[in-house]
């Protein structure tokens, strides 16, 4: 992951985001106060327990980059902005979308696919990251193909987004019994 830092005209003011790695000069200062923006799903406490730094120590370059890639650590962010203006910091995120629910389509008998699901990295009520379908979508094809023997089985997955909150339909195609 790269940090992108964009100066402004105002000294004091600086703004960070997760993109691209840019960095002039930075002056080194001690934190007076820590603000999050944003927050609705996670808890500002966790947030916290994840920061590398509090109120009163000195915030650096290197700290400043430690900050963001901590709390894109936890998964559970589109994006991250950070502000400093006059010695406070700002954070400002978005949150990844929350799994509502997950559909399965085309499976006559084997109840287990949906197990399979279940016990992979795609669960409702978990943040949604398309890593964690493509991690399902395999699962799926290897239970076919190495435990019921199948070939050809083709899984599709749809994902609709309304109000962050995301439906799965994983759509199979369970081929033929060899």
């Amino acid at each position: 992951f790269m940090i992108v830092c964009f100066f402004c005209y105002f000294i004091p003011n600086f703004c960070f985001s997760y993109d691209n790695m840019v960095f002039n000069s930075f002056v080194s200062f001690v934190i007076e106060d820590i603000n999050f923006i944003g927050l609705n799903k996670v808890s500002s406490d966790v947030v916290l327990f994840q920061l590398p730094v509090i109120s009163g120590d000195i915030l650096s370059e290197k700290n400043a980059s430690g900050i963001l890639k901590s709390l894109y650590a936890l998964n559970s962010f589109k994006k991250i902005k950070m502000e400093i203006r006059n010695k406070r910091v700002f954070i400002k995120f978005l949150e990844r979308p929350i799994v509502s629910k997950i559909f399965i389509r085309g499976i006559s008998k084997y109840k287990d696919v949906i197990n399979n699901i279940r016990n992979s990295v795609v669960v409702v009520g978990s943040f949604y990251n398309i890593k964690n379908l493509y991690i399902a979508k395999e699962k799926i094809y290897r239970y076919y193909n190495e435990q019921l023997n199948y070939s050809g089985v083709e899984v599709t997955v749809y994902v609709s987004e309304y109000n962050s909150k995301i439906n799965i339909l994983f759509d199979i195609n369970e081929g033929v019994k060899l």
